[in-house]
């Protein structure tokens, strides 16, 4: 539900009059996010520490451009496809969101890079690497 860290998320937002730009979802079913994603202009995910970046890839699968940390997991995760921000730098953040918002020639070279950005993260890719990696250290340790 969110707890301590939504209950601040919200008071925030009341006071600095932001909540009419905020569409503060509840629950959702898992099948409805590919609705949700395509219905926006623009995915933003400035987190600070994540174990792998999963809405990334999903926001990519769908066609919009992604904004995401310069930080943790999630510079890799976003590839060349994502344009990357110091998720402390409110500043970069919004010079970063209004450039892509109105650079329609960058947001299509987005989109497009993050669907060559999915093909890294393609099951029987991964399955590969993995094999690779296994078959090259046991050939060094023969």
């Amino acid at each position: 539900d969110g707890g301590e860290y939504k209950q601040k998320l919200h008071e925030y937002a009341n006071s600095h009059a932001l909540d009419k730009w905020i569409h503060w979802i509840p629950k959702l079913d898992f099948a409805l996010l590919p609705a949700i994603y395509k219905g926006a202009s623009l995915f933003i995910f400035p987190s600070r520490g994540e174990g792998f970046g999963i809405p990334v890839l999903e926001a990519q699968a769908v066609g919009i451009p992604v904004i995401t940390s310069n930080c943790s997991s999630l510079k890799e995760v976003g590839g060349l496809a994502a344009a990357l921000i110091d998720p402390t730098n409110a500043a970069e953040l919004r010079q970063t969101i209004e450039r892509i918002l109105t650079d329609t020639e960058l947001a299509r070279i987005m989109v497009e890079r993050g669907k060559q950005n999915l093909s890294k993260f393609d099951r029987k890719t991964a399955t590969e690497k993995v094999l690779s990696l296994y078959q090259s250290t046991i050939a060094l340790n023969s």
